[in-house]
């Protein structure tokens, strides 16, 4: 088995150790590895779908990166063509949430959120999409 090291900050990593405690997990690793195929599952599922689809797309992000907000807006204008309509909410006084829905052909989709999720600044990047 390789072990490799990862980097995430203080907060999830205290988040971790509470799923980790609350799951019964017997170590951090088993943990992430389960994480990992679950992740790889959903990309798969997001990869493998063809066609139209309607749904929405959560975003959050930290105010204290300006340049963040400024990319999704930026992104946000990019993709009109799918962004039906939208929702921004200070969830507090620390973190932004936006509601995107959307509509188009999901491969145009999967492309915008793999954009959203390599945007420097997001923390959460969600999406519930349905085949038309």
């Amino acid at each position: 088995m390789s072990v490799i090291s990862v980097s995430i900050p203080s907060d999830l990593l205290e988040k971790l150790k509470k799923v980790e405690e609350e799951e019964g997990y017997s170590n951090r690793s088993e943990l992430m590895r389960e994480s990992v195929r679950d992740y790889l599952n959903e990309y798969r599922k997001r990869r493998n779908r063809e066609g139209e689809a309607i749904g929405f797309l959560s975003i959050m992000y930290g105010l204290e990166d300006k340049n963040c907000s400024e990319k999704i807006d930026e992104i946000h204008h990019q993709n009109d063509e799918l962004v039906e309509g939208s929702l921004h909410l200070h969830f507090d006084d620390k973190n932004c949430f936006d509601i995107w829905m959307v509509k188009g052909r999901v491969k145009e989709i999967t492309e915008l959120i793999e954009k959203l999720k390599t945007t420097m600044g997001t923390k959460h990047i969600g999406n519930d999409l349905v085949n038309i």
